[in-house]
C-alpha cells in the first residue's frame, strides 16, 4: 500500500517520494517497473533523463521518481497509479 507521497520540485527535475507500507520487495519492483511504463508512453517512448528507483530511508521503503517534467509529473504520477487501483491515505 502506498502511504504518502511528496513532491520536491527543482528548476530542470521534479522528484516524487513514494512511501510504501506492508508490501513486497517484488511489488514494490512492480510499482518501479509500472512507472517507468507509464513514464515511457506519456512522453513518447523516451525515457530521458528519468530515474525510478527503490530505497529504504530511515527503515521506510520509498520509491523515488525523479524526472525533468517538474510542472506536471506528481499529478500525472498520482493519476497513473489511482488507475491501477493502488490505495493512497
Amino acid at each position: 500500500m502506498i502511504i504518502e507521497h511528496g513532491f520536491q520540485p527543482s528548476c530542470s527535475e521534479a522528484t516524487v517520494y513514494i512511501s510504501v507500507d506492508n508490501i513486497t520487495d517484488k511489488k514494490a519492483q512492480d510499482i518501479v517497473n509500472e512507472i517507468v511504463k507509464m513514464i515511457e508512453k506519456e512522453y513518447n517512448g523516451e525515457q530521458g533523463d528519468n530515474e525510478v528507483y527503490r530505497d529504504t530511508i530511515f527503515g521506510m521503503k520509498i520509491i523515488t521518481v525523479k524526472g525533468d517534467y517538474p510542472y506536471n509529473y506528481e499529478s500525472n504520477l498520482v493519476k497513473y497509479l489511482n488507475k491501477k487501483k493502488l490505495a493512497w491515505q
